[in-house]
């Protein structure tokens, strides 16, 4: 989609001497194109109810929580809260986080058995792959800096107005549905459970509740 590819070995013993080995992965990446880079695969699972004294973008937050689970140094690439901080309740407590982990172990380990946060036990799941809703517009397919809208339309009332400046609570109106019975970002939309369908054919892992070694 952006350029990219992917290529399955026929071992894990020819895909980890590429990874491990410095000088045979120069040259293969030499020989695909000179620009190329190789990017590794992750294992996202989304953490529900972590309270949000939690800070994803702390690099400090991230290692310590590694350590309260005794995964090795690095077995989190990346963490952000599910939902933007700006949209949730000045009273909100906990929220759903979605971690992104380097190892399929380790992430599956963690669905299986949860995982520890200040002693607190949370129960993880994987994250599935869902269809792509631009932010601007509200329609699937793409994101919102490749929209080709000229403005913005609501996700709660359909109007043309940022979502966050709605102030409308007595309106809703999906794009995708054409329907006032509910907002485009509901995840009981006909439209939306359709694609899901969908997705879940073309992507079969979707249905597993862990990820494949």
């Amino acid at each position: 989609r952006q350029g990219g590819m992917i290529i399955e070995m026929t071992t894990k013993e020819a895909a980890a001497h590429i990874r491990n080995n410095t000088d045979t992965k120069k040259q293969f990446l030499r020989l695909l194109d000179t620009e190329a880079t190789i990017k590794e695969r992750t294992y996202p699972i989304i953490v529900p109810f972590m309270p949000i004294f939690f800070c994803p973008e702390d690099n400090t937050n991230l290692r310590q929580l590694e350590e309260e689970n005794t995964w090795k140094m690095g077995a989190i690439s990346s963490a952000r809260w599910v939902k933007p901080a700006e949209r949730c309740k000045s009273t909100q407590q906990v929220a759903h986080v979605l971690i992104t982990l380097t190892d399929p172990m380790i992430a599956n380990t963690a669905i299986r058995d949860g995982i520890a946060i200040n002693q607190l036990k949370l129960w993880p799941k994987k994250n599935r792959k869902e269809p792509i809703q631009c932010a601007k517009c509200q329609h699937y397919g793409h994101i919102a800096k490749e929209c080709i809208s000229h403005g913005d339309t609501c996700a709660n009332c359909g109007n043309n107005h940022r979502t966050l400046d709605c102030t409308t609570t007595d309106k809703h109106f999906c794009m995708a549905c054409e329907s006032d019975e509910h907002p485009s970002w509901n995840r009981d939309c006909p439209s939306f459970i359709k694609r899901c369908e969908d997705m879940d054919r073309r992507y079969p892992d979707n249905s597993m509740p862990f990820f494949p070694t």
